[in-house]
């Protein structure tokens, strides 16, 4: 026989639920029994998965009535609500099985339910028990059942001491007093009539009872001035900064008293340390608590909310609303079109649209933005929050940011700056005495807290707070085996720890807390808690009053949080590395097996428990999850952090396959933000695009080489070498012919054609011919996306070039305006940029100046509102070019000089000598000859290390003309550069820049009577332009082979 001493039995407060069938014995005497039987089975499934999924347990099934508990074995402040939403969605879903009910056995099913909460002892049941289940005695469950037995068929009816834990969150209808079989005192009883809405708890609830501030006379006076500023229409943004605990947040919330702001007019979004790399975390939360949003309420609902919370405020049109509700989960449908998908296009979109709602979330009143913690913001949020700073002067806005550190930028000259330093000795002694209230601290004693605190207010507080506790500052003893980090004082980790280990099993929890994070919601706490689950709730109270945590949120859940990171800090290297990696465990495998939504929206948060627990393979892979989710939304950085996390955590596994492609994954990754963030030519991207093609080699060649393949020619022909590049190409062609699909063949001719420009143009034209007919415009548009440009128009843009070169002029405007007319169909930013910047070069080949500059403007004006900064220097440049073209050589030059320094930081070598060959030439026309002759030295030095070299014919001309200036006149030199141009150009088959050559060459041999000779040379060149428009070189060589023969016959 078991000894009733070894069953876990313990006194608790639980809220008990039951459902009863209404009639269930003259449903059995009036229907079929068998057809009564399977209903009553669906009935009791049904409520059980309602039951499991609230977080109850079902204790037992009594005749046709279930009997559920709420609190047990897990406890929860939410029980009351819990089962009182469980018992509404069970009402619910039995209305739903009724009408099945009706077609089996020709009568509706009808049930009734009572909750009540109340204490009662709970343990397993003895031995012979006909139910493997929990007993609970005491009158809680008898309550619960005589509270159904009031109530009207299918009604939810709950006694007082539950509504008590509801908090206003349900609608209830008053039933009055009601005596109930079997009990002597009267019961309260409410019927339940579904949820009511509740806005979001004010910022002063996360810190009530805070101490009386001190100093800060100045800096509280420049917060008010700003306020009345903002008031009156003239926004402003103050950044306060300063050390941990050093009293930020504290004066934040003097403004907020002093001001007598209501809690509807302060937005308050915390950022958070855990999720430093989750793109718009605290914004997105300070909105969905704003504006209503319940994760587990159905969407449509929320996405109503969000509508009606828009129209108040900021209105805006559908897009705006689509927006916003897909930065914040919810299911709006994305407008269609023709266009694809753009992510940077939808990233700044979407930021635009969530800066006017954040400006304008209060209707046009004057209201406070507070951002609290903004060290620990990811960067997605920092530029929103920039972008606010940045338009909030015309507002009536106070925006107010907290951080260790200066993070905004110089984003306005309305920003004010505030920084907070440490407490003189007398304000110390100030502040102590508020700690302590009406209690006297022994003169000694109080020096010791102002000595050790060392002027930080926070840890003035803490010291006095313990010295309250203990009439000591210094306990004499410190743990030898507790080391916390660098960052945590001594003197405020011994005073914490004291604390700590003065709360009893307290101190546990709070270890336990720690290990969840500076922010811990109870349900995860609860679920976690293991031992220490039964002394939960009020070690919580314990800490709470201690004044170590405090109640972050009280709506749906709980959720506390300590309340300096210090303070978590100090609980959580308290304990054994052990220990934390057993928690972090629990942790992690909670989150995976009951909190799915965590794991699919905070893929990070999971992954630095699964790290800390030893699980590095699953971590890696949450990395991989987070770093794509950020990739998606073009947020860069954040997926740059994740993914080099991930890194670091498949480091840590054993050499094999699993960590060659945890590798190979997080490398390609890595491709696509790098380039984004640093561009092509960065050596950043040769680094991750080697060990990427390294790992596909040992794999055999792996089908993810393609990728990490063109990252390394893009690399190699943008910055470095493109001889390399080339080879890299043929290479990258011959694999794709052996393993690849279609769409690798297209993209190897492709590069192919690019790298043969240089030097063999007709081959160059053949690849790329062979790419855009290999294209597939209905599977290949993910192109864009994979190698950041689509194919078929970069194939077009060089296609028109390559055609220029050999002399085929009227092919080649014939495939730019393709390209183009492609490009803004697609409508995908770099692409747009990339056919832009190549139909404007094919219009400069052509002297065009007049359509440069309408291409360059376009360019221009399409790249300054996508936010590309590498198109906007392009076409800045291009406009340099037009200008000089034009005859405005002062102004061209201006504007050519100014785009040197971009150029060299975006590491754009393969664009180099040709902006340098046009400022030379410039240079040449103002008889600037020593910037003339450093620029084509630049040129050449550029070609001689390996550098794109298609412009060599035109800086050997150019050499020529130099040589041929007034002011140098060598004739001989001039002659030989000229020569040299027109073989190089014959050698390549560059026919368009032979002629240039030769026209350069003719005019010199005229000039020296040579008439014959320059006429021979112009005719054979221009017999090759046979059929071409007479425009620009080509009118220029046949008006000069006219002269000629005209000084033949004369």
């Amino acid at each position: 026989m078991d000894d009733p001493h070894d069953r876990a039995t313990e006194r608790r407060q639980l809220t008990v639920l039951f459902c009863d069938v209404v009639d269930s014995t003259g449903l059995s005497e009036r229907c079929d029994i068998e057809d009564l039987r399977e209903v009553l089975l669906e009935f009791q499934a049904i409520s059980s998965q309602c039951i499991s999924n609230a977080g109850g347990s079902v204790v037992n099934y009594i005749g046709d009535g279930i009997r559920a508990e709420f609190g047990y074995p897990l406890a929860s402040e939410n029980e009351a609500e819990s089962a009182v939403r469980c018992g509404l969605l069970l009402l619910q879903k039995i209305r739903e099985l009724s009408e099945r009910a009706t077609a089996a056995i020709q009568e509706p099913l009808r049930v009734r339910i009572g909750v009540h909460t109340g204490v009662a002892v709970i343990g397993r049941a003895g031995p012979g028990h006909v139910h493997d289940a929990t007993e609970i005695v005491g009158d809680t469950p008898n309550i619960a059942f005589r509270l159904l037995e009031m109530g009207e068929p299918n009604s939810l009816v709950i006694s007082g001491e539950t509504k008590r834990l509801l908090r206003g969150k349900f609608a209830l209808q008053p039933l009055g007093m009601r005596s109930l079989k079997g009990l002597s005192r009267k019961v309260e009883a409410f019927l339940a009539a579904g949820e009511t809405s509740e806005d979001g708890v004010g910022h002063r609830a996360r810190h009530r009872n805070a101490s009386r501030l001190v100093d800060r006379v100045t800096e509280l006076g420049q917060l008010l001035e700003a306020w009345e500023l903002a008031k009156a229409g003239q926004g402003r943004t103050v950044e306060i900064t300063g050390e941990p605990g050093i009293g930020k947040s504290r004066l934040a919330l003097e403004l907020i008293e002093r001001a007598a702001l209501p809690d509807d007019l302060i937005l308050a979004i915390q950022a958070s340390g855990p999720h430093q790399n989750t793109p718009l975390y605290p914004i997105i939360r300070a909105l969905e608590q704003r504006i209503g949003i319940g994760r587990d309420e159905d969407a449509e609902v929320n996405l109503a909310r969000l509508r009606d919370f828009m129209a108040a405020t900021s209105g805006g049109d559908e897009e705006q609303l689509a927006l916003i509700g897909q930065m914040l989960g919810l299911p709006v449908a994305a407008a269609s079109g023709p266009t694809i998908p753009d992510a940077h296009e939808l990233r700044r979109k979407t930021r635009d649209a969530a800066v006017r709602l954040l400006i304008s979330q209060t209707g046009g009143e004057a209201s406070l933005i507070l951002i609290e913690d903004f060290h620990w913001a990811d960067p997605s949020t920092i530029e929103i929050v920039e972008r606010i700073a940045g338009q909030i002067a015309g507002t009536r806005n106070l925006l107010v940011v907290t951080s260790r550190a200066s993070v905004i930028g110089n984003v306005s000259p309305m920003i004010l700056r505030i920084v907070l330093q440490r407490l003189d000795d007398e304000h110390c002694r100030d502040l102590a005495g508020s700690v302590v209230r009406d209690k006297q601290l022994p003169s000694q004693l109080l020096q010791q807290i102002v000595a050790r605190s060392d002027g930080v207010p926070l840890f003035v507080e803490e010291l006095a707070a313990a010295a309250l506790e203990t009439g000591q500052v210094d306990a004499g003893v410190r743990n030898a085996g507790a080391s916390g980090p660098s960052e945590v004082p001594s003197a405020l980790y011994d005073s914490l720890m004291l604390r700590l280990e003065r709360l009893g099993n307290a101190k546990a929890v709070a270890q336990l807390a720690s290990v969840i994070g500076r922010s811990f919601p109870h349900r995860l706490l609860a679920a976690v808690a293991g031992d220490l689950r039964d002394a939960l709730e009020p070690a919580l109270e314990r800490l709470r009053a201690s004044g170590l945590i405090g109640l972050e949120r009280d709506d749906d859940e709980k959720v506390y949080s300590f309340k300096h990171a210090l303070v978590r800090d100090v609980a959580y290297y308290s304990l054994l590395k052990r220990q934390r990696r057993e928690l972090h465990d629990r942790v992690a495998e909670e989150i995976e097996l009951h909190l799915p939504e965590v794991a699919t929206t905070e893929p990070g948060y999971l992954a630095l428990h699964l790290s800390e627990a030893g699980r590095t393979s699953r971590a890696a892979r949450m990395r991989l999850k987070a770093a794509q989710q950020a990739a998606e939304r073009s947020a860069n950085l954040e997926a740059t952090a994740e993914l080099n996390m991930a890194l670091e955590e498949i480091r840590k596994l054993p050499a094999g396959l699993e960590r060659d492609n945890l590798e190979l994954n997080a490398q390609i990754a890595l491709i696509g933000p790098t380039i984004a963030l640093q561009g092509f030519g960065a050596d950043a991207v040769a680094d991750v695009s080697s060990r990427a093609i390294e790992l596909c080699r040992a794999l055999d060649n792996d089908p993810r080489i393609f990728p990490a393949l063109y990252a390394r020619w893009s690399y190699l022909r943008v910055a470095s070498n493109v001889r390399e590049a080339g080879t890299l190409a043929r290479d990258f062609l011959t694999l794709a012919e052996q393993k690849g699909t279609r769409a690798d063949r297209m993209v190897g001719h492709r590069l192919l054609g690019t790298s043969l420009l240089d030097g063999e143009t007709e081959q160059a034209c053949v690849h790329l011919e062979r790419a855009a007919k290999l294209y597939d415009a209905a599977a290949d548009r993910a192109t864009a996306v994979i190698y950041g440009t689509d194919v078929q128009i970069t194939s077009l843009s060089n296609l028109g070039i390559c055609c220029w070169l050999v002399g085929r002029v009227n092919d080649a405007i014939t495939h730019a305006q393709e390209a183009l007319e492609h490009a803004q169909r697609l409508s995908h930013a770099h692409t747009l940029g990339y056919a832009y910047m190549h139909v404007c070069m094919l219009y400069t080949l052509e002297q065009d100046a007049h359509t440069v500059r309408a291409l360059a403007q376009r360019t221009l004006e399409e790249a300054i509102r996508r936010e590309l900064p590498l198109w906007v220097s392009v076409a800045r440049i291009y406009l340099g070019w037009a200008d000089v073209e034009s005859g405005r050589l002062a102004e061209g030059i201006d504007g050519l000089e100014k785009q040197r320094d971009f150029l060299q930081t975006a590491h754009l070598v393969y664009f180099l000598p040709t902006y340098l060959c046009w400022l030379a030439e410039a240079y040449l026309r103002v008889d600037r000859l020593a910037d003339a002759r450093r620029c084509l030295d630049q040129a050449r030095n550029v070609f001689g290390r390996g550098g794109n070299y298609w412009y060599e014919v035109e800086c050997l001309r150019i050499e020529g003309r130099f040589a041929s200036h007034a002011q140098i006149n060598d004739t001989m030199l001039a002659e030989q550069n000229f020569e040299l141009a027109l073989a190089l150009a014959h050698r390549r088959g560059q026919r368009g820049f032979g002629l240039r050559a030769a026209e350069g060459l003719a005019s010199l041999l005229a000039a020296r009577g040579q008439t014959d000779r320059a006429r021979t040379l112009l005719q054979q060149e221009l017999q090759l332009f046979a059929g071409q428009p007479e425009r620009g070189d080509r009118a220029d060589a046949r008006r000069l082979l006219r002269d000629l023969e005209d000084r033949s016959r004369t």
